[in-house]
């Protein structure tokens, strides 16, 4: 539900100090956020936490969101006297809102990968959704989610062109490509504390 994004950093800082003052010791506490590293809002990778991140993103309506680090997320952990144990990220292939024009130009991932898995598909649109998922990305600011975006890209450029792969299982393929690692790449972001 991305709780953590959904709350300002000052009133995630309070939420979590309650949370450690009141929870059993070796009580688990997770806590999921919007990934900062997300390929839907690279303007805001190099953002100081705070209002400079906040960001307008529809879902019912629009809501203000601040889209969090693991690291960052770890820290307000600790700082709130919780042990973090570990840190996931989901949805790097197509965010939720991946391909929507009031976000980073890309193309329409999430609509291509649907559209793969539909079994009424039909040879137009699973043309039009592998044409989506080879396409390129454009210029990315600089640093290692860049490198990581465009490795992916690459990746899934790949696996379209061999051509081997049935429509639901190109679209099994590429999501298999994201990466396991809790190294804040992503849409989705889960990290889980004990409290001591």
């Amino acid at each position: 539900m991305g709780l953590a994004s959904h709350l300002s950093p000052a009133q995630l800082k309070r939420l979590l100090g309650q949370l450690a003052r009141r929870a059993r010791p070796g009580a688990l506490v997770a806590i999921e956020a919007l990934g900062l590293h997300s390929l839907e809002w690279p303007l805001l990778w190099d953002r100081p936490v705070g209002s400079a991140r906040t960001i307008s993103y529809r879902l019912g309506a629009d809501v203000p969101v601040h889209p969090w680090a693991p690291r960052e997320l770890c820290a307000l952990l600790e700082g709130a006297g919780m042990k973090p144990l570990v840190a996931r990220d989901r949805s790097v292939q197509a965010g939720p809102k991946a391909g929507e024009d009031r976000y980073w130009p890309l193309p329409p991932l999430r609509r291509a990968l649907d559209t793969l898995l539909t079994e009424t598909e039909t040879e137009a649109a699973g043309d039009e959704a592998r044409d989506a998922l080879a396409t390129p990305l454009g210029p990315l600011p600089p640093g290692p989610a860049a490198v990581m975006h465009h490795a992916l890209a690459r990746r899934r450029r790949e696996l379209v062109a061999d051509r081997t792969h049935e429509s639901a299982s190109l679209a099994r393929a590429v999501w298999e490509l994201e990466p396991r690692s809790g190294g804040g790449y992503g849409h989705g972001l889960l990290v889980v504390a004990r409290v001591p």
